[in-house]
């Protein structure tokens, strides 16, 4: 695996493998942020996986109660083209998430449609805005390797 520990990140999680990391941009209420995707792609419907990470001032990441997450997360789902978003908020150890779970059908090159399913998780914590988001095809998700990157993801104390 890879450790993906970007600096000033409460939080790290393991690829299954080295992720391509580009620099973007989102648009917050607070303004533009900058930050940074890692993603691993998905080869033949088997395993996505992506982070999302943005430092945004302590403040504003306070504004992010339950509603202000959901309508971020129903953005998320449109933006990514999925259907069906269901929201929930977990709590695991000191882990506290708003995650998303949403569906889309692909067209594979013989012309057969698969369902796939895509579920986002954000974390909040001091500056740190951590949304990890992974997707496989419906009939083996959650694929090991999503269940490996989701227990890897760790918070600093």
């Amino acid at each position: 695996g890879y450790l993906y520990r970007p600096k000033n990140s409460a939080y790290s999680v393991e690829f299954s493998r080295k992720p391509t990391i580009t620099p973007t941009t989102a648009s917050f209420v607070s303004g533009n942020v900058n930050g940074e995707i890692a993603e691993v792609d998905l080869a033949n419907f088997k395993t996505f996986e992506r982070v999302e990470f943005y430092t945004l001032d302590q403040s504003y990441i306070n504004l992010f109660d339950n509603d202000a997450i959901s309508k971020f997360l129903t953005e998320y789902s449109r933006y990514n083209g999925l259907s069906f978003p269901e929201i929930k908020f977990n709590q695991e150890q000191n882990n506290k998430y708003a995650e998303l779970r949403a569906y889309k059908t692909a067209t594979l090159s013989n012309g057969k449609e698969k369902t796939l399913t895509f579920v986002a998780r954000v974390f909040l914590k001091g500056e740190t805005f951590f949304v990890t988001y992974v997707g496989a095809d419906s009939e083996d998700f959650p694929t090991p390797d999503i269940i490996k990157f989701w227990n890897s993801t760790k918070c600093k104390e």
